[in-house]
């Protein structure tokens, strides 16, 4: 029985240490704004599932002129210098719209930026959201 409780007692601390090791390194931000015609512009940039794949996610209340997203992404190291860009767009009339971008190739980065868009539609101004996190 001692042995079962120090083998658990052992497994639960690799586990801790593994989880506070993946907390230093995931990161995320969110915002949301109120937008004319389409409610609420909410916006999400993470790495919290893979540290070095970023997830992007941009939705609306409601999209009545048929607009579309749009995802800018530029990563760039510590001295600020553009390694990566990327851009995504959704098809039209959709209320919510996600991407992802694998970043694993760039050993110098330290920061994504993302731009979260509405726009496109015929009635309503776009909208936009800016974001960024710490990949390093």
């Amino acid at each position: 029985m001692k042995k079962v409780k120090r083998y658990i007692g052992a497994m639960l601390a690799v586990a801790f240490v593994a989880i506070m090791s993946f907390s230093t390194l995931a990161a995320s931000a969110g915002s949301s704004i109120p937008v004319a015609g389409y409610g609420t512009l909410a916006a999400t940039l993470h790495n919290n599932i893979d540290p070095d794949f970023c997830q992007l996610y941009t939705s609306v209340t409601q999209n009545p002129d048929n607009a579309y997203f749009s995802h800018k992404t530029q990563l760039v190291n510590s001295a600020g210098t553009t390694l990566a860009t990327g851009t995504w767009t959704s098809s039209r009339g959709g209320i919510g719209y996600g991407t992802g971008w694998d970043i694993s190739s760039y050993s110098t980065a330290y920061r994504v930026y993302s731009t979260h868009e509405i726009k496109g539609g015929s009635i309503y101004s776009a909208a936009a959201i800016y974001l960024n996190i710490s990949v390093s």
